[in-house]
């Protein structure tokens, strides 16, 4: 997916790289009546650090590429029911204000059918049919180009499998103002894409929301869906068919294909203190690569990783503290070298600090006391260690986890244990002695690795 990420997407649902392709999965079960619980879908990287310089953005020209495999379960007992496969989103938002923020256009599966849905600003909708008895479980190639336009200029075509099989000229398409140009002005107004299902639930104002005998909703109870894509390309330029077109070899980079969301070790649930270490060995150039711990068994987002070690394409080795990557010292990594990680980690207070020692190398420390990622999706436990990257991948290995809890608990008068024919009361501690009126009293002192003495006091019978 290079540098494109789940969206509008709300677990159960996922949107995320099985076997090498986009599987975007939704359930009836996850729907909330929020946006969000409708939708299985990929959009820009929000982390990218211009996310309106990635190719994703545009003003006048829309083109899109790719490979469409809609499973053979795919409203198979819910014939009647329509979704969305991708969208041309819109906006538009004078002064900062979001006066318009939809989908312009949208690819449906309807009825069996694919159809083609787009519109000017919120007004009327235009249908039209794009394949009849659209077939499940094959592979279809898909582009689709649009032509944005406020003064009837705009055109949609749409190919499957190389023929035309949809298109419209001089029209009227798009999300807010344009220019004498017939371009939409930046900065208030533009255009994205997304590619994933939107899984709306029909408010039954048109009759394709009519079974015969009744309006139908859209969902049928516990029902499944999923779609699958490949070879996703978008561009914004004025011709872009060749580009596009998915039915074109994939190009694997010489250094391999990315890591998305990989699940690269699972350790012992840790709810306090741990360190966590590993190798990382570089190949070619990584594109903000990081490794990030997780206790989410279906990690599939940046949210979803709450402390993260990241090979910045600024070619610095960072972590992530609250919103930002950062690092107290400035350590650049190098293509084809391997780097000792060291992470130590209080779950309970959310920080951590890491350590990164270089081949050859002595240890560096890059970041101390760091907050866990600001928008984490907290978890209460971490379990996992994930790899992300967005070019080249990572090479992760010797991975190993140290608990730094106490060996014995610290116990007061609130949380003191009693146990049977046993003896319990409060103690007084000066230096290094409790003292007690009550015999039996026993004091047991342990040390955690790396954290000052801790000592715990039990009082039992003689």
């Amino acid at each position: 997916m290079g540098p494109f990420v789940s969206c509008t997407t709300k677990k159960p649902n996922y949107s995320k790289v099985v076997n090498n392709r986009l599987e975007t999965y939704w359930t009836e079960t996850s729907y909330d009546g929020t946006r969000m619980t409708k939708g299985a879908e990929a959009c820009g990287d929000p982390d990218a650090e211009d996310a309106r310089d990635i190719g994703y953005l545009t003003y006048k020209y829309v083109w899109m590429g790719f490979v469409i495999n809609i499973d053979e379960g795919y409203m198979a007992d819910n014939p009647n029911s329509e979704a969305g496969l991708m969208q041309v989103f819109g906006f538009y938002q004078p002064d900062g204000v979001d006066k318009y923020s939809s989908w312009t256009a949208m690819l449906d599966y309807k009825k069996g059918n694919i159809t083609w849905t787009d519109r000017r600003n919120l007004s009327t909708k235009t249908f039209g049919l794009v394949y009849e008895d659209f077939p499940k479980g094959q592979d279809v190639n898909v582009i689709v180009h649009v032509v944005l336009s406020g003064n009837s200029k705009g055109m949609v075509e749409i190919w499957m499998d190389g023929v035309l099989k949809y298109s419209r000229y001089n029209i009227n398409i798009g999300m807010g103002l344009f220019d004498d140009d017939d371009i939409q002005i930046s900065p208030d107004s533009y255009t994205e894409l997304k590619i994933g299902q939107y899984d709306y639930k029909n408010d039954g104002s048109d009759d394709e929301s009519y079974d015969g005998t009744e309006w139908f909703d859209g969902y049928l109870e516990g029902e499944e869906r999923i779609v699958r894509y490949d070879n996703i390309s978008w561009y914004n330029g004025e011709d872009g068919y060749d580009i596009v077109d998915p039915s074109e070899e994939d190009t694997i980079p010489a250094c391999g294909m990315p890591q998305v969301y990989e699940i690269a070790n699972t350790f012992t649930a840790q709810s306090e203190k741990f360190e966590y270490s590993f190798d990382v060995t570089t190949t070619g150039t990584v594109n903000n690569g990081v490794v990030g711990l997780s206790g989410d068994s279906t990690a599939d987002n940046f949210n979803d990783l709450a402390a993260l070690v990241q090979f910045a394409d600024d070619g610095v080795i960072k972590a992530r503290n609250g919103d930002v990557y950062e690092a107290i010292s400035a350590l650049t990594w190098e293509s084809e070298k391997s780097y000792h990680i060291l992470m130590t980690v209080d779950v309970a207070n959310k920080t951590y600090d890491v350590s990164v020692t270089p081949e050859n190398g002595s240890a560096i420390t890059i970041a101390t006391d760091y907050s866990f990622r600001s928008d984490w999706v907290e978890t209460a436990t971490l379990d996992r260690a994930i790899v992300k990257t967005a070019n080249c991948p990572l090479s992760v290995s010797n991975f190993s986890m140290t608990p730094l809890e106490e060996t014995t608990r610290l116990f007061t008068a609130e949380n003191m244990p009693v146990m049977e024919n046993s003896i319990v009361e409060y103690f007084t501690l000066t230096g290094d002695r409790a003292t007690s009126t009550t015999q039996g009293l026993l004091i047991v002192r342990s040390h955690a690795q790396g954290l000052s003495k801790v000592k715990s006091y039990l009082m039992v019978n003689p």
